[in-house]
């Protein structure tokens, strides 16, 4: 987790905070907390004679260490108990974490000042901003209260970008850029300028502008149908439902009501699932109105990944019954990664996902041929690895439904690979078909690709056409399972300026 650096106004404040402390004023309470720092603080302190050097060293080495400071204040209190100058540095910890004061914040302001930015833009980019909406706002706030209210989050912890002010004022940019250049380059400047004050780095800053330039080629009309099928702990042929839409537009999701209200919580078989899904993408839903780039994603556990979701069928008219797939880029994911485990396999799936998101650049496929050819400590070992950094797996064999103790689909997820794709059905030459289906294409270009392949597919007559059995996992680390995004570290009690 990133950490802020204190200013130096703030450092003055923590050595005068220190310098009521008995635990730092007695010389022999001083060294004993020196002591128990940990050794690389420890070993980065000029000790001195005179108290208020001393003390100035020990906060200046601890504020270099992520969790320095926490260590410190920690060490005090052991030794001293609850006093009321224990509370004033805990207080200090809190005003740490405000991210730039009013002054600092007046410079965006006024780089946008008579620009007109009504509440439901501001609300909008706003919104987009903090995509776990662990925060609403109402179109009623200013542009000063928005900055104010992100300035006290503290960074976020495994979130895309961790600074939410920061990204805010970068969409701030790009919105008002087409009529203000220079307003634009004057915010993405103030960005540049603050960056370093709270450690974030000039890589996470030029990766979050190529995500927002990417969010603006796709436009405004891209959305997702998310459906999540998730086994019922009593039923084993049973399954509960839940699904949201996400709209570039807003950045947010919204649950969508898919169920009877009589029966919400009732589980329900494969087939009862796929009805209500069907009914719903045949209706003239308002989710669906207005969309004309849409694409499905289904959140299913490891048993499920391989069920054939892209050939449930509409009906278009009486007797004529087509599958998703050819209408829709149809896509699974997969639930466990993005709700159960650890944040090391996250990191690597973040890691992997950009090279997805930097946009068009040609497809690479780490292509495993049999389940067999790699043992699961080997197969992780070449997929996890940073240098070369695969990001997508091509399967030239069917994956069992049911894990196996050497399961690949399994250890493609626990490497962080957010790209795969697999037959459903054992096919002779499978490689050579899927190598056909990939060649030439970008890495953006292939949930279209393998939608085309389902559309050739439904116009033969073959059976055994790899369009009707063909599996996508195609698993965006940035924009997690709605019911499980990491919400946001909550604000920090005010300090300071405000």
């Amino acid at each position: 987790m990133p950490w802020i650096k204190l200013k130096e106004s703030q450092l003055k404040k923590w050595v005068v905070a220190l310098e009521q402390c008995q635990a730092i004023v007695v010389p022999e309470r001083r060294n004993s907390v020196v002591l128990n720092l940990r050794d690389d603080i420890r070993g980065s302190i000029s000790r001195d004679s005179a108290l208020r050097i001393d003390v100035l060293n020990i906060v200046s080495a601890c504020d270099r260490y992520p969790g320095g400071l926490e260590e410190l204040v920690e060490l005090v209190r052991f030794l001293e108990g609850d006093s009321f100058a224990v509370r004033g540095l805990e207080s200090l910890l809190d005003e740490r974490f405000t991210v730039l004061d009013h002054e600092d914040r007046q410079e965006v302001v006024d780089a946008v000042a008579g620009f007109p930015l009504p509440g439901t833009v501001l609300s909008k980019l706003y919104g987009k901003d903090l995509t776990s909406m662990a925060l609403r706002m109402t179109d009623g706030k200013t542009l000063p209260e928005i900055l104010r209210e992100l300035a006290l989050l503290p960074p976020q912890a495994g979130a895309a970008f961790p600074v939410p002010l920061l990204e805010f004022v970068e969409r701030l940019a790009r919105f008002v850029e087409p009529e203000l250049a220079a307003a634009a380059a004057r915010l993405r400047a103030w960005v540049d300028r603050w960056a370093p004050e709270v450690s974030v780095s000039v890589e996470q800053i030029h990766d979050l502008r190529i995500r927002l330039q990417s969010e603006a080629v796709r436009g405004g009309e891209h959305a997702y149908i998310v459906i999540e099928i998730a086994p019922d702990p009593y039923e084993t042929t049973k399954f509960s439902l839940a699904a949201w839409s996400w709209k570039a537009t807003l950045g947010f999701y919204e649950p969508i009501d898919l169920l009877p209200e009589e029966t919400e919580a009732m589980p329900r078989s494969q087939a009862e699932i796929r009805d209500l899904l069907v009914r719903f993408l045949e209706c003239q839903n308002n989710h669906l109105r207005g969309v004309m780039d849409l694409t499905l994603e289904f959140f299913l556990p490891r048993r499920l990944l391989c069920w054939d979701v892209d050939q449930w069928t509409l009906r278009l008219q009486e007797d004529f019954d087509t599958p998703i797939g050819i209408h829709y880029p149809v896509v699974v994911r997969s639930l466990e990664r993005t709700t159960t485990q650890p944040d090391a396999v996250r990191r690597d799936w973040i890691r992997k996902w950009r090279h997805v998101r930097r946009g068009a650049r040609p497809l690479e496929v780490f292509w495993i041929r049999s389940r067999d050819q790699y043992g699961r400590k080997a197969l992780y070992h070449e997929l996890a690895q940073p240098i070369p950094d695969h990001f997508c797996s091509g399967l030239a064999f069917s994956p069992t439904e049911e894990p196996e103790a050497e399961d690949v689909l399994d250890t493609i997820l626990l490497a962080g690979l957010p790209i795969a794709f697999w037959l459903r059905q054992p096919r002779a030459q499978a490689e050579i078909v899927l190598e056909e289906l990939v060649r030439s294409k970008n890495v953006t270009d292939l949930p279209e690709a393998v939608r085309e392949a389902r559309r050739e597919a439904f116009g033969r007559e073959d059976e055994h056409h790899v369009g009707r059995h063909l599996s996508l996992l195609w698993d965006d680390a940035e924009r997690r399972h709605p019911g499980f995004a990491k919400p946001l570290a909550r604000p920090r009690l005010e300090g300071g300026n405000s």
